[in-house]
């Protein structure tokens, strides 16, 4: 290209919307400094991106494909899935080396996709996960599997950690901080589609809209199984709530019977902060992205790990720890009950203090600049 800032090509997994949003604020500050962004995916994460990015051109580039119980135990239904998911790994990478030559891509980006990996090109792995936590059953796994992911990051130019490096100032625990980085990764800090909001830096309003605010997220089929679960609760309340699907594509989510239900499939970035810091309590998946957006607004929250999803189950525990956020088994969960114990445990319900907004990562078009360059003039040297 003869422009003055490569091309990128921006591409986060298709499980769930957390690794799009999370991409957000990257993309903005990217195309801020003026670098080519092309956004790269399928499913509902790339929806979500198009509509934050509508002028942006786009790719489709498929993401492995993963089904989930309907059980507590995901673990055993993931391991089944081996082999297909070996086998899309190996066809993802060999799809994108054929799309990096013909969009003429200099840097790709990839969020949690072990197979966007690319020898001509400067490729960075975004990923919280270092050293994934397993049931206790699987716990033998954990370090052939911490093994096997660095091996994995090595193959990238660059991994960026949505966290901070402190061992005692951080919100994944054991996932990043458990073992030794591998030696091309970094702390970058936090990563929310809040972080640059354009209402960021304004003092919210608490006229609380919503007493109530759930956000349904993660996979199927829990994720409607959660909904249904709360919706039949909340047709014995008066609670004003809104609830926020996010994309659903099937067309299948449940639909409110009462006035005080609000039900929105997709809202923007803004209209879903206000929502938020708006609202009396919030509910949600203790999704790391999720954590990242909470924290970074500052809101207190219900958390409802997806059952058997040891990560969520996790960063719940740990998060709530040190955090006022509370956790809730999916199982028995009894809306009024939890709303009554979240009242007596923080009654204020509006904000809370954990990191200097400095240490936001709001700094990466900078990263970018001097990694690629030194990556340009190492290609350079060895042709």
């Amino acid at each position: 290209m003869n422009d003055s800032k490569p091309a990128v090509l921006a591409c986060p997994l298709d499980w769930g919307l957390g690794h799009a949003s999370r991409m957000i604020p990257l993309i903005r500050q990217l195309l801020q400094s003026g670098y080519h962004v092309i956004l790269g995916g399928s499913g509902k994460s790339l929806m979500l991106l198009i509509n934050a990015f509508p002028a942006l051109q786009h790719v489709i580039l498929p993401s492995m494909t993963i089904r989930y119980s309907r059980g507590s135990s995901q673990v055993l239904k993931l391991l089944l899935q081996l082999p297909r998911m070996i086998s899309e790994f190996r066809n993802e990478h060999r799809v994108v080396r054929q799309l990096c030559a013909v969009q003429h891509i200099d840097i790709l980006i990839s969020d949690n996709r072990y197979g966007l990996f690319c020898k001509n090109i400067h490729t960075i792995l975004i990923t919280h996960q270092i050293s994934p936590v397993l049931p206790r059953c699987f716990r033998f796994l954990e370090v052939p599997l911490y093994r096997l992911i660095k091996k994995l990051v090595c193959r990238f130019d660059v991994c960026w950690i949505p966290d901070f490096p402190s061992d005692s100032n951080n919100l994944t625990g054991d996932l990043s901080h458990r073992f030794k980085i591998p030696y091309n990764a970094r702390y970058i800090g936090l990563l929310s589609r809040f972080t640059d909001s354009e209402t960021m830096l304004q003092p919210p309003a608490y006229n609380r809209k919503y007493e109530l605010v759930v956000v349904l997220s993660g996979p199927e089929p829990q994720k409607t199984m959660l909904a249904e679960l709360i919706l039949n609760q909340l047709h014995q309340v008066t609670y004003k709530t809104l609830i926020l699907w996010g994309y659903s594509g099937s067309g299948e989510q449940p639909s409110p019977q009462h006035d005080h239900i609000t039900f929105a499939t997709h809202v923007s970035t803004d209209e879903f902060r206000r929502a938020l810091i708006n609202a009396g309590t919030v509910i949600c998946r203790p999704g790391y992205s999720s954590i990242m957006d909470l924290v970074t607004l500052r809101k207190p929250a219900i958390l409802i790990p997806t059952p058997g999803q040891t990560e969520q189950e996790y960063l719940a525990g740990y998060v709530s720890q040190h955090m006022p956020f509370m956790v809730c088994r999916q199982k028995n969960f009894t809306l009024e009950k939890a709303l009554e114990a979240f009242k007596r445990e923080y009654p204020g319900g509006r904000s809370f203090d954990f990191a200097d907004g400095k240490k936001f990562a709001c700094f990466l078009p900078d990263l970018l600049d001097q990694k690629y360059k030194h990556h340009t003039s190492e290609s350079q040297e060895k042709s």
